[in-house]
């Protein structure tokens, strides 16, 4: 019933006398929510969803309903985990839970992994559910929300160190992510003096089978106080499913089961373990041609294996961008190099990068491949790689995707249009692993990495942001980089 209408039928005395005792208090129970929603929005407006073909209790809702004195909902990015953690830290505050009472006023924390991003996303997502009518005041020095009730509600973050969460005593802790395990250990004792107190977490299993795998998700099955909610990104009717689809696209099968179902799986052989398409892929920009940036490309020859090209904009920050790609099978290097420079219009670089093993002539050639590209337009720069130096490029690569801890970003990025370079950076693993390993080998598989070999003669050349000066002088495109 619309709210328009339920004012009709209020008001329509004789359509009242009619009815029911209870059904006139379920109407007017209905109008009091409705005008409190009109008022204070917020958690009023929140609708806990349901699994879409099983039980209640397996989602959102389950989730609330649970009595447990843990819980913990594992799942996909953008599956509702969030909103459901944070939605019943609302709950908690306002003294209004929808299944359990309970105590008012009421102290809690919600911890994140640091303040610069997940914490203030928390803040953000708090105060948007909390009806408005709640809030006294909040302490943005030491971010914490006071409410009218005397409720207090702390965020914090795990970079804080454990220290920082010792001596007090809480009712209810929120974690939003995986918190190391000191944290979560300090947290407990917190907890431990309150008979009604609980905590619960949201997590994306990011860090593949880590301390919540053994001491939550294992155990659940054995402890009375522990429950485990599976939350996927299929459940969320408010995503779109283009969207979903998009992601399946560029994610590998085990990097699908963590970051759209929530699952736990062994990240152990996967080489670029910070590759995050939400953080390191990115829509295309136009880069600016000016002395900020320094051009290069790379390229790795193939025959039955394709063919793999990369365009890389570096800036004065330290920035890498993989702004292009080119990456076919069966071609010759004529055709490779006029597709090359099809792409590549009129850009100037710095230098170009290919393998220098395409230096090897046979004793029948008389010409070696790096002779053929060069005579075709594609002058280079020859790198001889070694397992050493693929490792070297390695630890460059995960160097540049790290979070700078200054701008909180990474400075390693690719443009969504490059879709075979992000497939192999997703996929790209170490030639054998078994789990039960003492060592695993340090040589990657030799499959599905032409893209990332073209990455790594451009970064063994020496692709950084040059020195104004170096643009005015003429490249050494033939000089051996080793």
């Amino acid at each position: 019933m619309g709210l328009q209408a339920l004012d009709r039928v209020l008001k329509d005395r004789e359509a009242l006398s009619k009815m029911s005792r209870g059904s006139i208090e379920k109407l007017a129970h209905l109008k009091i929510a409705a005008d409190r929603l009109k008022r204070d929005g917020g958690i009023w407006a929140y609708n806990p969803l349901s699994h879409p073909s099983g039980p209640n209790d397996l989602y959102q809702v389950g989730f609330h309903k649970s009595t447990k004195k843990v819980r913990w909902a594992f799942g996909g990015n953008r599956s509702g985990k969030t909103e459901a953690a944070i939605a019943e830290c609302v709950y908690w505050a306002i003294g209004e839970h929808p299944y359990r009472k309970v105590p008012v006023p009421n102290r809690g924390w919600i911890v994140s992994l640091d303040f610069n991003m997940s914490t203030l996303d928390a803040e953000k997502t708090f105060f948007r559910l909390l009806p408005r009518s709640q809030l006294l005041s909040f302490d943005k020095t030491r971010h914490i929300a006071y409410l009218r009730n005397g409720s207090e509600v702390s965020f914090k973050s795990c970079d804080q160190g454990k220290d920082k969460f010792q001596g007090t005593s809480l009712d209810w802790i929120c974690f939003n992510e995986e918190p190391k395990y000191d944290v979560y250990e300090e947290c407990l004792l917190r907890v431990i003096d309150r008979p009604n107190c609980c905590i619960w977490a949201a997590e994306t299993p990011t860090a593949g089978m880590s301390w919540t795998y053994d001491q939550i998700y294992e155990m659940s099955s054995t402890d009375p106080d522990i429950d485990v909610f599976k939350f996927d990104i299929y459940w969320n009717e408010h995503i779109q499913r283009e969207e979903i689809e998009r992601l399946e696209r560029v994610l590998d099968e085990d990097t699908k089961r963590m970051r759209l179902h929530g699952e736990f799986i062994q990240l152990a052989g996967r080489i670029f373990k910070r590759f995050d398409t939400t953080l390191h892929v990115i829509p295309p920009f136009v880069i600016p041609k000016d002395f900020n940036w320094s051009r290069f490309r790379g390229l790795d020859h193939g025959l039955n294996n394709p063919t793999a090209c990369i365009w890389m904009a570096c800036n004065r920050e330290g920035e890498c961008f993989i702004y292009d790609e080119y990456y076919e099978n069966e071609k010759t290097i004529a055709e490779n190099c006029f597709a090359i420079k099809q792409i590549s219009g009129a850009e100037n670089y710095m230098w170009s990068a290919i393998d220098g093993s395409t230096k090897t002539r046979k004793a029948d050639d008389k010409f070696s491949y790096y002779d053929i590209y060069k005579n075709n337009g594609y002058i280079a720069r020859p790198v001889w790689l070694t397992q050493d130096k693929v490792i070297t490029a390695i630890d460059m690569i995960n160097n540049l995707m790290a979070m700078n801890e200054k701008t909180q970003k990474p400075k390693f990025f690719i443009f969504d249009t490059c879709y075979n370079t992000i497939k192999e950076i997703s996929r790209y693993r170490w030639k054998t692993f078994n789990k039960d390993d003492v060592n695993p080998t340090e040589k990657p598989a030799d499959s599905m990495n032409h893209a990332i070999t073209a990455i790594y003669f451009a970064l063994l050349s020496g692709a950084k942001w040059c020195e104004p000066e170096w643009l005015m002088q003429e490249p050494v495109d033939e000089r051996p980089w080793y």
